[in-house]
């Protein structure tokens, strides 16, 4: 059996998890291969497939890139259509799936099931806010599952309409992103005298308001011995870093922040979770998903600040007994958590449980589970 792991960007968080699956199911003896951007970097390889319309437009007009981000995900799942046309029997893996243009394209796809079986990956399960109109989500989802054979989640999924059908739904571990990568030295260089003055405590990954980074910023007042990262990239123009930076200043912190507003390569990445002694996950109660970052700060074994919200992320926090947690939306929560935290405390964390999270979530342990669900072997 063949798999097709179909992923249309170059960057993030998917597309890390996208090579991760192709590595540990070749493996395992699974003839794989990924469909990417033309614009993806990397190495070549014959299987890294790189045809599909690049994500990336070299263009400061908003709307213009609003258009090209429509006209790609309508073609780009016609463009897997037709290559899957003439491919060998496979199992499709949709980590990723473009779900704005999924009602024009998934019929298609229907088709195919005669020759190949679906798969999706459902990072994010809930997927109710991704139109302005709830029953416009609604409709989109139920399009993409109505083709699929399976349907994988993080921990937890939640009771929606679409995905109440004929699809299979199982669960699987995230995967560990391992740090063998080593550090940035310049990065290790400049925060390194910050982790010795203060506790260093950070925010990292895409700029995303769900974050909750303006109850950080309001929890440095009055707490001298606390330094705030805010290292990542913002998402989208709808929540900017000029705004936290603008908050800053009307709170009188803006020595105790240190931005890196830029999307970090690995090392850098490395290099800003080995220089924090916190790493803050107070994300809002809207939050239903599994967090890519828990599993990167996984190898380090960091001591971590996590709301209680309805997701995956906190159900294996839970579970795991990982961190500190906090209420969701409650500002002076994390204020007065944090106002409570000192090196000595933060020294005598536990790393028995995430060692006890690290063999749960491996890849291996995704890739069997998912294995004896599509029944390969």
């Amino acid at each position: 059996m063949n798999l097709v792991i179909y992923n249309p960007n170059s960057f993030g968080g998917n597309y890390d998890y996208a090579h991760k699956l192709l590595k540990e199911y070749g493996s395992q003896g699974i003839s794989s291969e990924i469909i990417l951007p033309r614009n993806s970097g990397g190495i070549e390889s014959p299987s890294r497939k790189r045809f599909l319309i690049p994500d990336v437009l070299n263009s400061k007009y908003v709307f213009l890139k609003k258009v090209y981000f429509l006209i790609r995900s309508f073609f780009n799942p016609i463009i897997l259509w037709f290559y899957l046309l003439f491919k060998k029997r496979s199992i499709v893996y949709f980590n990723d799936f473009d779900q704005v243009t999924s009602i024009f394209w998934a019929p298609f796809f229907h088709i195919l099931r005669v020759r190949h079986r679906f798969a999706v990956m459902l990072h994010d399960p809930d997927r109710d806010a991704y139109f302005p109109f709830k029953k416009l989500s609604e409709v989109s989802m139920k399009a993409i599952t109505s083709f699929m054979d399976w349907g994988l989640y993080h921990e937890k999924l939640p009771d929606k309409t679409y995905y109440k059908n004929r699809t299979s739904y199982f669960s699987v571990p995230h995967g560990i992103f391992s740090k063998n990568i080593g550090e940035d030295v310049a990065l290790t260089n400049k925060l390194a005298p910050l982790q010795k003055k203060f506790i260093t405590c950070t925010i990292l990954g895409n700029i995303r308001r769900e974050k909750n980074y303006e109850a950080a910023i309001q929890s440095l007042k009055n707490n001298p011995q606390l330094h705030l990262i805010i290292a990542g990239k913002e998402a989208n123009s709808s929540f900017t870093i000029d705004a936290l930076k603008t908050l800053a200043g009307k709170v009188n912190v803006e020595n105790q922040i240190t931005w890196i507003n830029k999307y970090l390569s690995d090392s850098e990445i490395n290099s800003v979770i080995a220089k924090s002694d916190l790493i803050l996950m107070n994300y809002a109660s809207s939050f239903t998903s599994q967090s890519g970052i828990l599993n990167l700060i996984a190898p380090f074994s960091p001591h971590i600040i996590v709301s209680k919200t309805s997701s995956a992320l906190f159900e294996i926090c839970e579970r795991f007994n990982l961190g500190t947690h906090i209420e969701a939306d409650k500002p002076q929560a994390l204020k007065m958590t944090l106002e409570n935290f000192d090196k000595a405390r933060l020294k005598k964390e536990s790393v028995k449980n995430w060692e006890a999270y690290r063999k749960y979530a491996s890849w291996k342990n995704n890739i069997t589970i998912s294995l004896n669900k599509f029944q390969i072997r």
